[in-house]
Formats: C-alpha cells, sequence, structure tokens
C-alpha cells in the first residue's frame, strides 16, 4: 500500500501494520468487517498470495526464487506483520463525511474474479456495473453498441459519477449503424464522458464490450464479456462476463489498460463532439445500417463501404446540399484517397434520394 491510504473500497486483512495505521491516521472513517468462513480460507490465501508476489519480485534469480519458496514452505521465513485476531478486514475508507455509511458494493468480493451469466441467483449486469460505477475513481468502456435504453438502465449511478467529476471515456463504433447518435450525444453533454468513434467497417470491426473500473485503492474491477449497452443486454439477455479483480489478477487489468490507451492513441477512433460532427456521425451510421436517407435498403451487388475520411467527405456533401442550399460542391483531395468512391456513393445515394439523374466520369488518359 501507498504511505497514505486512498478513500474507496478494500478487501483487505486487517493485519497489525494496517490496523496501526488506521489507528495512527487523522480525519478518516473506517469501516471493517469481520472475516468468517465461507469468506475467510479466501482472504487470507488472497493475502499470502499478495506477500508471495511482492517478496518474489525482489528477487533476481530463478535460484533465488525458488530458495525462498523452500524458506517459506519450510517455516524458516519470519513474517513480521501477522494478521490481527480475531480476523477481520478493511472494507472501505472515507475522509468525505458525505461517504460515510459504507460505500455501495458489488454482488461477490471486488477482491476475486467471478462469472456473470444473468442467470437465477445472479445480478444482472446493469446492476453490478453501476454499483461499480458509483465506487470507481474513473472509468473506461469499450463497446461496439451503444444505446439509450441501455444507459437509461445505469441513469443514477451515472448521474452520481458525474457529480463526483470522474473520468468516463468511451471508445464505440458505427459498425451495423446500431449506435443511437442522441444515445452519445447525452453520455457527453449530460455525464462528461469522452467519447472516440470508429467509423472503420471494413478490416477492424469493434467487438470488443469491456468495462474498467480504475481505483486507488489497488481494488480495480473489469467486465469482459457480450453485453453491449443495451437494455436487453444488461438486463434480461442470456449474457456472460467475467468480472476480474486487480487485487488477485493485477497483470490481466494491467493488459486492459495498455491495450485500451493503445486504441485511444490509435487515431483510428476519432474524438467526438456533438456540436460539430453530428452529421458526420448521422452519415456513417446510416451507411453502416445499409439504409438511405428516406429509410429504404441500400442495394447494391457489390459492398462498397466508406473509410473514416470519405465518411467525412460524404457528410460535408450532405450539409451543404441540406443546410447551406449549395449544389455545385467541389471535392479536392490527394491521388489514392478514393475519390472515384466518393462520387459513387454519393451519387447512389442521390439516386435513390432524388430519382433518376446522370453521371459523368472524365479520366484522363
Amino acid at each position: 500500500m501507498a504511505d497514505e491510504l486512498s478513500d474507496g473500497l478494500y478487501e483487505s486483512v486487517l493485519t497489525e501494520s494496517l490496523r496501526q495505521r488506521l489507528e495512527t491516521s487523522t480525519n478518516i472513517f473506517a469501516e471493517l468487517g469481520d472475516l468468517e468462513d465461507p469468506l475467510l480460507d479466501n482472504a487470507l490465501a488472497q493475502l499470502i498470495a499478495t506477500r508471495a508476489r511482492e517478496r518474489l519480485s525482489q528477487v533476481q534469480t530463478a535460484s533465488g526464487k525458488v530458495a525462498l519458496v523452500n524458506s517459506w514452505l519450510q517455516g524458516r521465513l519470519q513474517d513480521r506483520d501477522p494478521v490481527s485476531t480475531p480476523p477481520q478486514e478493511l472494507r472501505s475508507l472515507h475522509r468525505d463525511p458525505s461517504r460515510i455509511g459504507g460505500l455501495p458494493r458489488t454482488h461477490g468480493r471486488i477482491s476475486e474474479t467471478s462469472l456473470l451469466t444473468n442467470a437465477v441467483g445472479d445480478a444482472a449486469i446493469n446492476v453490478q456495473v453501476g454499483a461499480e460505477l458509483r465506487t470507481a475513481d474513473s472509468v473506461d468502456l469499450v463497446c461496439a453498441f451503444i444505446r439509450w435504453t441501455g444507459i437509461r438502465t445505469l441513469l443514477d449511478s451515472l448521474h452520481e459519477a458525474s457529480a463526483r467529476g470522474i473520468s468516463i471515456r468511451i471508445l464505440t463504433s458505427t459498425y451495423t449503424g446500431t449506435t443511437e447518435r442522441a444515445a452519445i450525444d447525452r453520455l457527453v453533454r449530460e455525464f462528461g464522458a469522452q467519447v472516440r468513434i470508429s467509423y472503420e467497417t471494413q478490416s477492424t470491426r469493434l467487438h470488443a464490450k469491456a468495462w474498467l473500473f480504475n481505483r486507488a485503492t489497488g481494488f480495480g474491477t473489469a467486465y469482459v464479456g457480450s453485453s453491449n449497452l443495451t437494455k436487453a443486454a444488461m438486463v434480461d439477455g442470456l449474457e456472460w462476463n467475467v468480472r476480474v479483480s486487480e487485487a488477485r489478477d493485477p497483470h490481466v487489468l494491467e493488459k486492459f489498460r495498455t491495450t485500451y490507451e493503445s486504441y485511444w492513441a490509435s487515431g483510428a477512433f476519432i474524438p467526438y463532439n456533438p456540436d460539430t460532427h453530428a452529421v458526420t456521425l448521422d452519415e456513417a451510421l446510416r451507411l453502416a445500417g445499409g439504409a438511405s436517407r428516406d429509410g429504404a435498403p441500400l442495394l447494391s451487388g457489390l459492398e462498397v463501404t466508406p473509410r473514416p475520411h470519405q465518411v467525412r467527405i460524404l457528410a460535408a456533401l450532405t450539409h451543404e446540399r441540406e443546410f447551406e442550399k449549395h449544389h455545385r460542391n467541389l471535392i479536392v483531395a490527394a491521388t489514392g484517397t478514393g475519390k472515384t468512391v466518393v462520387a459513387g456513393l454519393d451519387y447512389k445515394r442521390l439516386r435513390m434520394t432524388s430519382g433518376e439523374l446522370r453521371l459523368l466520369v472524365g479520366v484522363h488518359r
């Protein structure tokens, strides 16, 4: 643990050194709980595993690591920080008086990895995620589909998280046109979320669904599974999600963080601002969903899907025609950027919305 204990959730077995730190700290409220069967065995085993990792990380050679373990197993290694008796654990810590009284907790321990299947007796994923939102210090979500029905199942928790000013970052996509622009707008405007969107629908279709709840206490959690942010997936669908505990599997959460940061900074996900990018997103969702402007399906013997920069060009053309009433527009773009594709898709759209039109293509020899 750090020199100064962080506010938030814990599931730390109370040792003599931890008890002393709590007793000598000022202006804090510590929530303690008794450790009894069936929790006791797992909690003590987790304490031993954590200490073993810490000790082993300080030894450089394989032979040294084996010698350390043998000394431990043979009882020659003295541990100078015994567990307090009767056994208890630190469950939460507060400096803000308004948080005193116990933070909301999920079903199941956050220090253990578990599988959630929406079966009878399991908490629905929206209940779990809602509780996690209320206690996280920051939240990262990667999710292919986002709809208002899914957000609505988390409203109270999102409002509380927003009121605490925690960072919420979201990576999503326009894949199949399922995401709703209105839902994205509300996440940004109402809850202060930072959103980046993949407009790619050909080679890098986003299919991941995962939440990361970071906590300065070291008890972060991640949910990786099948649930998109829709009502069916969050409440009553046949969804499977694994909750991973940082206390138990720190390497998994570290890989989550590293991979998420690489996506966030990659350029494949474009920052979204409702005030300036709404037309672009609408156009991308329409094209990805295979619908014309009047909702009719787009029929073609060859599937041609625009790349992100081409989506922005098509959106700009739509804006010029529909809002600025400019019907003579010139596109200038470098060789290889797909001007022919843009022209073909724009012509196809105009044919379906305006009837019979002619297209003239001029090509140099």
